[in-house]
Protein backbone atom coordinates (compact mmCIF):
# COMPACT_ATOMS: atom_id res chain seq x y z
CA UNK A 1 0.00 0.00 0.00
CA UNK A 2 2.90 2.35 0.64
CA UNK A 3 4.06 2.43 -2.96
CA UNK A 4 0.48 2.87 -4.12
CA UNK A 5 0.02 5.79 -1.75
CA UNK A 6 3.19 7.38 -3.16
CA UNK A 7 1.44 7.46 -6.54
CA UNK A 8 -2.14 8.24 -5.50
CA UNK A 9 -1.66 10.50 -2.49
CA UNK A 10 -3.13 13.59 -4.16
CA UNK A 11 -6.57 12.19 -5.10
CA UNK A 12 -6.64 10.21 -1.85
CA UNK A 13 -6.05 13.35 0.21
CA UNK A 14 -8.58 15.37 -1.81
CA UNK A 15 -11.23 12.69 -1.29
CA UNK A 16 -10.57 12.68 2.46
CA UNK A 17 -10.82 16.50 2.62
CA UNK A 18 -13.97 16.53 0.50
CA UNK A 19 -15.85 14.05 2.70
CA UNK A 20 -14.46 15.67 5.85
CA UNK A 21 -15.89 19.06 4.86
CA UNK A 22 -19.20 17.54 3.78
CA UNK A 23 -19.88 15.53 6.92
CA UNK A 24 -18.73 18.27 9.26
CA UNK A 25 -21.45 20.55 7.86
CA UNK A 26 -24.10 18.18 6.50
CA UNK A 27 -26.64 17.40 7.88
CA UNK A 28 -26.01 18.74 11.42
CA UNK A 29 -25.13 22.37 10.82
CA UNK A 30 -27.37 22.61 7.79
CA UNK A 31 -30.37 21.42 9.80
CA UNK A 32 -29.98 24.48 12.03
CA UNK A 33 -30.40 26.96 9.16
CA UNK A 34 -33.74 28.70 9.41
CA UNK A 35 -35.92 30.12 6.70
CA UNK A 36 -36.40 33.85 6.37
CA UNK A 37 -40.11 33.01 6.56
CA UNK A 38 -40.46 31.78 10.13
CA UNK A 39 -43.61 29.84 9.21
CA UNK A 40 -41.78 27.53 6.76
CA UNK A 41 -41.50 24.26 8.70
CA UNK A 42 -40.26 22.28 5.66
CA UNK A 43 -37.19 24.42 5.05
CA UNK A 44 -34.62 21.87 6.26
CA UNK A 45 -36.22 19.20 4.07
CA UNK A 46 -35.83 21.53 1.07
CA UNK A 47 -32.15 22.09 1.91
CA UNK A 48 -31.40 18.38 2.23
CA UNK A 49 -33.32 17.64 -0.98
CA UNK A 50 -31.42 20.33 -2.88
CA UNK A 51 -28.10 19.01 -1.59
CA UNK A 52 -28.95 15.43 -2.59
CA UNK A 53 -30.28 16.40 -6.02
CA UNK A 54 -27.21 18.45 -6.89
CA UNK A 55 -24.90 15.80 -5.44
CA UNK A 56 -26.45 13.40 -7.95
CA UNK A 57 -26.01 15.90 -10.77
CA UNK A 58 -22.36 16.39 -9.76
CA UNK A 59 -21.83 12.63 -9.91
CA UNK A 60 -23.45 12.36 -13.34
CA UNK A 61 -21.71 15.26 -15.08
CA UNK A 62 -18.33 13.48 -15.53
CA UNK A 63 -20.11 10.61 -17.30
CA UNK A 64 -21.53 12.85 -20.04
CA UNK A 65 -19.81 12.38 -23.39
CA UNK A 66 -19.39 16.09 -24.11
CA UNK A 67 -17.75 16.57 -20.70
CA UNK A 68 -15.02 13.95 -21.18
CA UNK A 69 -12.59 16.58 -22.49
CA UNK A 70 -12.60 18.23 -19.03
CA UNK A 71 -11.86 15.10 -17.00
CA UNK A 72 -8.27 14.91 -15.73
CA UNK A 73 -6.21 12.54 -17.86
CA UNK A 74 -3.26 10.33 -17.03
CA UNK A 75 -0.08 12.07 -18.13
CA UNK A 76 3.08 10.68 -19.67
CA UNK A 77 5.03 11.76 -16.60
CA UNK A 78 6.12 8.74 -14.58
CA UNK A 79 6.31 8.67 -10.79
CA UNK A 80 9.39 6.79 -9.55
CA UNK A 81 10.33 5.26 -6.23
CA UNK A 82 12.93 7.65 -4.79
CA UNK A 83 15.12 4.85 -3.37
CA UNK A 84 15.17 2.30 -6.18
CA UNK A 85 14.15 4.45 -9.19
CA UNK A 86 11.53 1.85 -10.12
CA UNK A 87 8.55 3.31 -12.00
CA UNK A 88 5.45 3.12 -9.81
CA UNK A 89 2.80 5.03 -11.69
CA UNK A 90 1.77 8.02 -13.76
CA UNK A 91 0.77 11.55 -12.93
CA UNK A 92 -2.45 13.36 -13.79
CA UNK A 93 -2.91 16.25 -16.23
CA UNK A 94 -5.42 18.79 -14.97
CA UNK A 95 -5.49 17.52 -11.38
CA UNK A 96 -5.12 20.94 -9.79
CA UNK A 97 -7.73 22.57 -12.00
CA UNK A 98 -10.42 19.88 -11.84
CA UNK A 99 -9.90 18.22 -8.45
CA UNK A 100 -7.62 20.16 -6.08
CA UNK A 101 -9.09 23.65 -6.59
CA UNK A 102 -12.74 22.56 -6.25
CA UNK A 103 -11.87 20.50 -3.17
CA UNK A 104 -9.97 23.28 -1.42
CA UNK A 105 -12.60 25.82 -2.49
CA UNK A 106 -15.09 23.79 -0.44
CA UNK A 107 -13.41 25.13 2.72
CA UNK A 108 -15.19 28.42 1.94
CA UNK A 109 -18.46 26.68 2.79
CA UNK A 110 -17.55 26.67 6.50
CA UNK A 111 -18.15 30.38 7.13
CA UNK A 112 -20.87 30.61 4.49
CA UNK A 113 -22.96 27.83 6.00
CA UNK A 114 -22.20 28.45 9.68
CA UNK A 115 -23.14 32.12 9.40
CA UNK A 116 -26.08 31.64 7.05
CA UNK A 117 -28.48 32.01 9.99
CA UNK A 118 -27.16 35.54 10.48
CA UNK A 119 -28.21 36.65 7.01
CA UNK A 120 -27.98 40.38 7.50
CA UNK A 121 -26.35 40.75 4.09
CA UNK A 122 -28.80 38.54 2.20
CA UNK A 123 -32.41 38.38 3.35
CA UNK A 124 -33.52 35.63 0.97
CA UNK A 125 -33.86 31.87 1.06
CA UNK A 126 -32.42 31.74 -2.47
CA UNK A 127 -28.98 32.43 -1.00
CA UNK A 128 -29.14 29.26 1.09
CA UNK A 129 -30.70 27.24 -1.75
CA UNK A 130 -27.86 28.31 -4.06
CA UNK A 131 -25.32 27.51 -1.36
CA UNK A 132 -26.77 24.00 -0.95
CA UNK A 133 -26.78 23.46 -4.72
CA UNK A 134 -23.08 24.39 -4.98
CA UNK A 135 -22.20 22.36 -1.88
CA UNK A 136 -24.00 19.28 -3.21
CA UNK A 137 -22.70 19.58 -6.78
CA UNK A 138 -19.09 19.98 -5.68
CA UNK A 139 -19.45 17.00 -3.34
CA UNK A 140 -20.61 14.63 -6.07
CA UNK A 141 -18.29 16.02 -8.74
CA UNK A 142 -15.07 15.74 -6.73
CA UNK A 143 -15.95 12.31 -5.33
CA UNK A 144 -16.50 10.81 -8.77
CA UNK A 145 -13.37 12.35 -10.28
CA UNK A 146 -11.19 11.09 -7.42
CA UNK A 147 -12.62 7.59 -7.70
CA UNK A 148 -12.17 7.67 -11.50
CA UNK A 149 -8.60 8.91 -11.56
CA UNK A 150 -6.78 7.27 -8.63
CA UNK A 151 -7.09 3.60 -9.68
CA UNK A 152 -5.70 4.40 -13.14
CA UNK A 153 -2.49 5.94 -11.83
CA UNK A 154 -0.49 2.86 -10.64
CA UNK A 155 1.25 0.74 -13.27
CA UNK A 156 0.79 -2.72 -11.68
CA UNK A 157 -2.68 -4.28 -11.47
CA UNK A 158 -2.22 -5.19 -7.80
CA UNK A 159 -1.48 -1.53 -7.07
CA UNK A 160 -4.60 -0.47 -9.00
CA UNK A 161 -6.66 -2.63 -6.65
CA UNK A 162 -4.79 -1.19 -3.68
CA UNK A 163 -5.52 2.32 -4.97
CA UNK A 164 -9.25 1.55 -4.96
CA UNK A 165 -8.98 0.31 -1.39
CA UNK A 166 -7.03 3.40 -0.35
CA UNK A 167 -9.75 5.58 -1.87
CA UNK A 168 -12.36 3.74 0.20
CA UNK A 169 -10.22 4.18 3.30
CA UNK A 170 -9.92 7.92 2.57
CA UNK A 171 -13.68 8.10 2.03
CA UNK A 172 -14.46 6.34 5.31
CA UNK A 173 -11.80 8.30 7.18
CA UNK A 174 -13.17 11.60 5.89
CA UNK A 175 -16.71 10.59 6.79
CA UNK A 176 -15.75 9.63 10.34
CA UNK A 177 -13.49 12.63 10.97
CA UNK A 178 -16.06 14.98 9.46
CA UNK A 179 -18.85 13.51 11.56
CA UNK A 180 -16.77 13.95 14.72
CA UNK A 181 -16.04 17.61 13.88
CA UNK A 182 -19.64 18.10 12.80
CA UNK A 183 -20.82 16.95 16.21
CA UNK A 184 -18.59 19.55 17.86
CA UNK A 185 -19.71 22.31 15.47
CA UNK A 186 -23.36 21.35 15.96
CA UNK A 187 -23.14 21.40 19.75
CA UNK A 188 -21.04 24.59 19.93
Amino acid sequence: YAETLIVTWKPTLMLFIMFFVTLSLFPGTISEIQSVNSSDSQFVIYLISIFNAFDLVGRLVPSLSWYSQYIPKISDATIYDKKSSIPLGRGICGFEKHIAVPTLFRLVFYPLIIYSNKRTYMRSNMYVFTLMALFGFSNGYVAVLCFMVAPTMPLKQSNKDAASQLMLLACYGGLVAGAVLGTHIHTA
